[in-house]
Formats: structure tokens, C-alpha cells, sequence
């Protein structure tokens, strides 16, 4: 679970760095960044990519390390992946967000590390 929530903090956060230093440069104006950035369609497929990769690789790290029982271990891992994302729910404020971006960052940990484990039980 920390392996993917690692990873996709990480390229999430350098993803959005280079995003936003590219919009910047272009002359856009810092006050529309993240409202803009929040309602694109792009980065918001961006950043699902980036977490349904994570915790695929999360729940693939799982199951290699698991003693027993892999694949529900991997989904474990997915599950307490759940448990970061829902602070977004929350936050003190409206997130600009898509609601089908809010829905699948919900909808794919779970699926996506038992992929993960699946994978790597397959390769033993």
C-alpha cells in the first residue's frame, strides 16, 4: 500500500510540477491554474493513469512478498489505498474536479493491485 501511494504521490507531484511550470511559461495566468488543471479532461486522465499503474505495481510488490495467500493480500493493498483518498471527501471545500474522476480514483485500487497480484502469482 505504501509502495503505491508512494509512486503515485511522486509522479503525480512531478507530473503536476512539469504541467504547470509548461502553462506558466506559456503566458496562461497563475489565478486560473488550478481551476484549469482541476476541470482538464487530460490531467485528469493523467493522474488516473498514474494511480491505476500504482497500485497495480503496489499490489504486484504485495503478492511477490506475501507468504500466503497473494492475490488477497494485493487486494488488501488496495483496499488501504482507499484510506488516504478518502480524506479527499473531507476537504473544507468543493473540489473543480470531474465527478467521474472523483469516482474512479475510488473505483480502481482495489481492482487494479489484485491485477497487480495476479500478475505476480502468474510469474512464480
Amino acid at each position: 500500500m505504501l509502495i503505491a501511494t508512494g509512486l503515485s504521490y511522486s509522479v503525480g507531484v512531478l507530473h503536476s510540477f512539469v504541467a504547470q511550470w509548461v502553462y506558466l511559461l506559456n503566458g496562461n495566468p497563475p489565478q486560473s491554474m488550478f481551476t484549469t488543471f482541476a476541470t482538464s479532461i487530460f490531467h485528469n486522465l493523467v493522474a488516473q493513469g498514474i494511480n491505476v499503474i500504482s497500485a497495480g505495481a503496489g499490489g504486484y510488490w504485495v503478492a511477490r512478498h506475501s507468504r500466503e495467500r497473494p492475490v488477497s493480500s494485493a487486494a488488501v493493498a488496495g483496499a488501504l489505498m482507499l484510506l488516504p483518498l478518502s480524506l479527499v471527501v473531507f476537504v473544507p471545500y468543493q473540489l473543480p474536479q470531474p465527478l467521474w474522476s472523483t469516482y474512479l480514483f475510488f473505483l480502481t485500487p482495489v481492482p487494479c493491485a489484485v491485477l497487480g497480484g495476479v500478475y505476480s502469482a502468474m510469474r512464480d
